[in-house]
């Protein structure tokens, strides 16, 4: 069955109604064993929305979703949850020297292990991209993100709360740059820009919420993807570009809550193109 790209209306736990985007949902067990049909849903979901959730229930080593509740416990231990945001950065080229506050030494091992293994799952996913593409050895995205390229590559612990009052919150509308963003959270925090579907008619582009799903990560392409994939014509003699939609940090309504974010950034070797997240 075709997966629906109409905008559906939810209600919240606090009774806001609110616009939720039509994401698929794409199984990284399946991504990783290289399923040809299931390759094939990821680049239809990067080039419509851009955003997508990836199932991580049957990652092969088993070990990312067990990891990331150490994350979440890291950054629990890391930050005072006030009205503040806050935020702690591990850069992928320091992660064999890797030195961290106090609060953090306790979790050094499923913090650096968790680190290499959402990179891992970033590079699966765009060596699946280039494959779905039939990009030429010289061309394959993944050449440029090798793990002996230095690089922005980064897992970023973030406490973002939800403010008293949503009015306080800044407008931080942007796109990503680098290659591919993955960002867990258990609460509402993401709109993405959306396009109304085929059966909505045309009209202008809605923001629209990213519902959080237990176990996956919202996976979303950024700049330098979007970029690099805009010369790129496929079989068919369609453009392949893949779409780095904008998007915002925001929340449903007032009231204050907590939120944690762990948000990993797969970005190319230095030199290949700009990597610095807006």
């Amino acid at each position: 069955m075709p997966h629906s790209t109409a905008i559906t209306q939810k209600v919240t736990a606090s009774d806001q109604k609110i616009d939720v985007a039509p994401l698929e949902t794409i199984d990284y067990g399946l991504i990783a064993k290289q399923d040809s049909a299931e390759t094939e849903r990821l680049l239809h979901a990067c080039q419509t929305l851009g955003f997508f959730h990836l199932d991580l229930s049957k990652e092969p080593s088993g070990e990312a979703l067990p990891l990331l509740q150490q994350v979440y416990a890291a950054s629990k231990d890391r930050f005072v949850p006030n009205e503040k945001q806050q935020m702690f950065e591990l850069r992928q080229d320091s992660l064999d020297d890797l030195t961290l506050p106090d609060t953090l030494t306790p979790h050094t091992t499923p913090l650096t292990r968790f680190a290499h293994v959402i990179r891992n799952i970033n590079l699966t996913m765009l060596t699946a991209l280039s494959t779905a593409l039939h990009l030429p050895p010289v061309s394959r995205f993944e050449t440029t993100h090798q793990p002996s390229q230095p690089s922005d590559t980064a897992l970023n612990l973030i406490y973002s709360p939800a403010l008293p009052l949503k009015s306080s919150a800044p407008d931080n509308t942007h796109t990503d740059q680098g290659t591919l963003t993955s960002l867990f959270c258990e609460d509402w925090g993401i709109q993405i820009e959306a396009n109304p579907s085929a059966d909505e008619g045309k009209g202008e582009k809605r923001w629209a919420w990213c519902e959080p799903k237990p176990g996956c990560a919202l996976v979303n392409v950024a700049d330098w993807l979007g970029r690099t994939s805009a010369g790129v014509v496929q079989k068919n003699g369609a453009e392949a570009a893949l779409r780095s939609s904008r998007h915002r940090h925001t929340q449903v309504g007032d009231g204050f809550k907590e939120r944690w974010f762990v948000v990993a950034y797969l970005r190319p070797g230095k030199g290949e193109g700009e990597a610095t997240q807006i």
